[in-house]
């Protein structure tokens, strides 16, 4: 099948396994994010549909655990991920330790970086996932500079492999004829594509870029042509099915990530989807709350039809007209609301709390109150690293993995990291997210250990080789990745192995010493004693 014809096949099928989403994710952009994502295809450039919001707690809700998220998972002050031997073996080269932190922290400036966009972008991307359960962020080159972007959830499709990974992306945008032909190089340019350029026309056409892996036989290693490279790069031009360019990426540029996922399902479920018949109910109950306060501030009148001679007046200083004859009972009366105002106030207090909920609001930030010691904030936060470890671990395989890992191969490739030293050379480096859930985790450890620690200290007065059943070096060694340190404030393993060595056998000098300076007083004290008995 023609490459063209296959790509459109697949786009399209994808197109129709996504539809029954999209209605889902219309109604949580219009009450989470009005201006961002339009899956209906109603929304003009520029424009913001809130007509539907008369609370915007969802809002502010959503805000609150994407900026929680983004504190925890990619805090520009923290070393959040760590370049280590893929076997796990222990760097204690000081050579190789420097090395290996110089390359974290230009990978960290340039993930912090305002050129690239990677804060922005993740704001994006999170916000999206914690809204509809599924976003996608894009890693490319352009122009020798790394660059992120987040493409509208409206525009990505997706399609998983046999395992339930997703390793195909479909991209749909738009762009103009002169966009067009700036963007890509191609030899055969449609007519109308030429036309439209040459006519300033500023109609937009549709192109979907195409990333998935290519067949093993079709890959080649260290291939310097992009068409042999390991995932394939296809730009089709929607009008006509024309192939715009054809290349490819050797890791996958795109991150599809998932915040929950259902079997069977290609696309994830957010806390948005979760919170969004909440949302609905809580916007109906303020509307009827704000038509209830406005009648009971300006209520209706009943008037008869014949006692006025001007108009009626409502504000302020008007001056109403009205028969003299007219009898009482005849004139203005006001029709009072019956609405209950504070139990209304009451469901939706109920509701915001139910919706905060839902986006965790009310674990993620420190409740007011009484002082609380540190333990107590210690065990606060413990719990709340708990309560994200899963969504951590997920973010982690389908997200930040794969992320970190194309980043650093990027910057390898372009030499960023200079000469790699000749003791690493051999090994196979990874990159691996260190979250600080898996720190806090570690540091629950910690406490674990030294609470074990003291409960033991008692016996030790009666059994002090009772120590030797635990093995402190480990555990000072795993102290770096407990609390974020650098490994090298801690002195390399062989050296402190050379200095113990070294009291050793100065301590062993010192016992011979002594030692022989007991025997050659033992042997004086006896020829002391040997002189008296022979002058007896």
């Amino acid at each position: 099948m023609d490459l063209a014809k296959k790509i459109r096949k697949t786009y399209d099928k994808c197109r129709t396994d996504r539809r029954s989403w999209e209605t889902l994710w219309q109604d949580c952009a219009d009450f989470f994010d009005p201006s961002r994502s339009d899956f209906i295809g109603n929304n003009q450039q520029g424009q913001e549909n809130r007509e539907k919001i008369f609370d915007s707690v969802g809002e502010d809700a959503l805000e609150n655990l994407v900026a929680y998220l983004m504190s925890i998972l990619v805090n520009p002050s923290v070393q959040w991920f760590k370049i280590a031997p893929i076997d796990d073996e222990q760097v204690s080269d000081p050579m190789d330790l420097k090395f290996l932190e110089m390359a974290e922290k230009k990978m960290l400036a340039a993930f912090n970086s305002e050129n690239t966009g990677f804060l922005l972008s993740t704001y994006n991307f999170l916000k999206e996932l914690c809204t509809y359960g599924s976003s996608c962020q894009f890693e490319d080159e352009e122009e020798g500079e790394i660059r992120f972007l987040t493409p509208s959830l409206a525009q990505i499709y997706f399609k998983e492999n046999s395992r339930g990974r997703i390793d195909t992306v479909y991209r749909c945008f738009q762009l103009t004829a002169s966009q067009i032909l700036e963007k890509f190089d191609i030899d055969a340019i449609p007519g109308k594509i030429q036309t439209a350029s040459d006519n300033n026309n500023e109609t937009k056409f549709k192109i979907v870029h195409a990333v998935y892996p290519r067949n093993k036989d079709e890959v080649i290693e260290n291939a310097l042509d992009p068409k042999a490279f390991p995932i394939a790069s296809v730009y089709l031009l929607l009008d006509g099915d024309v192939i715009l360019e054809e290349s490819g990426y050797m890791e996958m540029p795109f991150f599809p990530t998932r915040y929950t996922k259902t079997a069977g399902e290609t696309y994830g479920r957010g806390p948005g989807l979760k919170a969004l018949p909440d949302v609905r109910v809580n916007n109906e109950i303020n509307r009827s709350l704000l038509i209830a306060a406005e009648k009971q501030s300006d209520p209706p009148t009943l008037v008869p039809d014949d006692g006025f001679l001007s108009e009626i007046g409502t504000n302020g200083g008007d001056i109403t007209t009205y028969r003299s004859n007219t009898p009482m009972k005849d004139k203005i009366i006001t029709l009072s609301s019956q609405a209950n105002l504070s139990a209304m106030f009451e469901i939706i207090a109920q509701k915001q709390q139910a919706i905060r909920k839902m986006f965790l609001n009310d674990k993620i930030q420190m409740n007011g109150g009484p002082q609380k010691t540190a333990t107590e904030v210690l065990q606060i936060e413990d719990e709340k690293m708990r309560l994200l470890g899963p969504l951590s671990s997920r973010l982690a395989v389908e997200w930040l993995e794969p992320l970190i890992t194309r980043t650093f191969a990027i910057m390898a490739r372009r030499g960023d990291f200079g000469e790699i030293p000749e003791s690493l050379g051999g090994k196979d480096l990874q990159v691996q997210y260190v979250s600080p859930i898996t720190r806090a985790q570690k540091q629950t450890e910690s406490t674990a250990f030294l609470t074990a620690l003291g409960n033991v200290q008692p016996l030790l007065q009666m059994r002090p080789d009772l120590m030797e059943n635990f093995d402190l070096d480990t555990f000072v060694r795993d102290l770096p990745q407990m609390f974020g340190f650098s490994e090298t404030y801690l002195v390399a393993q062989e050296v402190i192995e050379q200095q113990r060595q070294a009291k050793a056998e100065e301590a062993q000098r010192q016992q011979q010493m002594m030692e022989q300076s007991a025997q050659l007083q033992d042997a004086k004290t006896a020829s002391e004693i040997g002189d008296k008995l022979s002058e007896i």
